[in-house]
């Protein structure tokens, strides 16, 4: 049978996703953003998606260039309290908070970076022990069952730069993750390292941290990855929505098991302290 004439990308709507049981729309790619001829022939041939990446590790193909993505470290502006982002997030996501420690707010609670993917996370500890550990990246293996092999490549002075090795079925995933960080402002964020080769495309990410009642902290948390070709698309859709909220929750309980002691040794290591 003949075929009717082909749509162009910026004629046809976004695919939509479920997110926290509900279905989302995703906005329709910007007309004035311009596609490698690939990505673009591919587009004409199939439709484009633009789907939000959702953690490291394993995420959603994005088909912007990494040039075009949110810096989360200047980009996404800080609250001054837990309240005011708190007062951000619908009832629904506070209630999940309150009951599970972890939420995964919609994208908009971030703006203007709506491209990273967000959770808030309540920490059992105080910011600057929460702060302290997350800055021990070297030890992510511990409670992230992808990572086959994490090694520090630099630290303080500068940004601390770690080589992650991961699987992603039977694929062998290498990249460079460089991390910064303000103690002021209790903010660490990250991306890959320019001076290292990488088998992804991109990784952004940030954590901001706010003092809550009773020694907690509230975490806020954001990232995007982007693998490019290595997987299909539609797989690294599907694994990005279930690694998400499967690192996270992995990560809080890591940070509230952690004792006293943990915390002081923690707080010793280099960057800690600046």
């Amino acid at each position: 049978m003949p075929r009717g004439p082909a749509r162009s990308p910026g004629g046809r709507r976004s695919r939509i996703r479920a997110r926290n049981g509900r279905i989302h729309a995703l906005d329709r790619p910007r007309p004035d953003r311009k596609l490698p001829a690939a990505t673009a022939a591919a587009a004409a041939f199939a439709g484009r998606s633009w789907p939000l990446a959702c953690i490291l590790l394993a995420a959603a193909l994005s088909a912007a260039p990494a040039a075009a993505l949110c810096r989360p470290g200047a980009a996404v502006p800080r609250a001054s309290s837990a309240e005011t982002w708190l007062a951000r997030a619908e009832p629904e996501v506070r209630t999940q908070l309150q009951r599970d420690k972890v939420s995964f707010p919609e994208p908009g609670i971030l703006a203007p970076c709506t491209d990273l993917s967000p959770a808030l996370v309540v920490f059992d500890h105080p910011p600057e022990a929460v702060f302290a550990l997350l800055l021990q990246t070297e030890r992510q293996a511990e409670f992230l069952p992808q990572v086959s092999d994490l090694r520090p490549v630099s630290r303080a002075p500068g940004p601390h730069v770690d080589r992650h090795e991961v699987s992603i079925l039977f694929k062998r995933i290498v990249y460079h993750v460089e991390q910064h960080w303000s103690r002021p402002e209790r903010r660490i964020w990250w991306q890959l390292s320019p001076a290292h080769d990488n088998d992804i495309r991109a990784l952004e990410g940030f954590w901001e941290l706010h003092p809550l009642d009773g020694g907690r902290t509230l975490g806020v948390y954001g990232s995007l990855v982007d693998v490019g070709p290595v997987l299909p698309r539609r797989m690294q859709a599907r694994l990005t929505r279930n690694n998400l909220q499967e690192a996270i929750h992995a990560l809080r309980a890591w940070i509230d098991r952690q004792d006293a002691a943990d915390v002081q040794q923690a707080a010793r290591a280099p960057g800690a302290a600046e």
